[in-house]
Order: structure tokens, then C-alpha cells, then sequence
């Protein structure tokens, strides 16, 4: 989880005066899996991107704020799924090393 707060604070200092401040709502939404891996990884990305400024510090300890991270039951979730026929179609195409 580390590696995902240390991309989300190198995207804000990569994207510094594209991204607001502040997290609105407006701007970014956020999807993930249904998986707890996947949920905790876009949080703590979250948690990089965009740490609590002014109004949005509700704790001054807790360098974190709640920010939205959407889901689809994985039966319906039609993104992942062709990126998985996508991914498995060029991993068959890969020479198979016998180890």
C-alpha cells in the first residue's frame, strides 16, 4: 500500500496545477474491482493524490480524507473483462520458458 500513496503523492507533484488542491468531485472519479486489494490500492493512491487541505482536514492527526471509490459487481463489470481477454491473449502469444 505504500507504493500506491507514493504514486498517488508523484502524480500530484507530476500534475501540480492541472489537479485542484482540494479532491472535488467534479473532477476525478474513481472505479475500482470489487476486490479488497484493489479497493485498498485506489485509497491509499487516493490518500497521496490528494491529502486534506483547509475544510478538509476533519482531524488534524489523520493526514486522510474520504474520497469515493466506485464498484461494480464483478458479474457485470465489462472493463476488466476485456482487459483480461486482452492480457491473456497476448500472454498466449508469449514464448513459455520450462522451468
Amino acid at each position: 500500500m505504500r507504493q500506491h500513496f507514493e504514486l498517488g503523492q508523484a502524480l500530484r507533484k507530476r500534475y501540480q496545477g492541472f489537479l485542484n488542491d482540494t479532491y472535488d468531485r467534479r473532477e476525478i472519479a474513481v472505479r475500482s474491482t470489487d476486490y479488497d486489494r484493489t479497493l485498498m490500492s485506489a485509497e491509499a493512491n487516493l490518500a497521496g493524490l490528494y491529502p486534506p487541505n483547509g475544510s478538509q482536514v476533519f482531524n488534524p492527526t489523520l493526514e486522510w480524507q474520504p474520497i469515493p471509490v466506485h464498484t461494480v459487481p464483478q458479474f457485470e463489470e465489462r472493463v476488466s473483462r476485456v482487459l483480461r481477454s486482452l492480457v491473456t491473449s497476448k500472454d498466449e502469444q508469449l514464448p513459455q520458458n520450462k522451468f
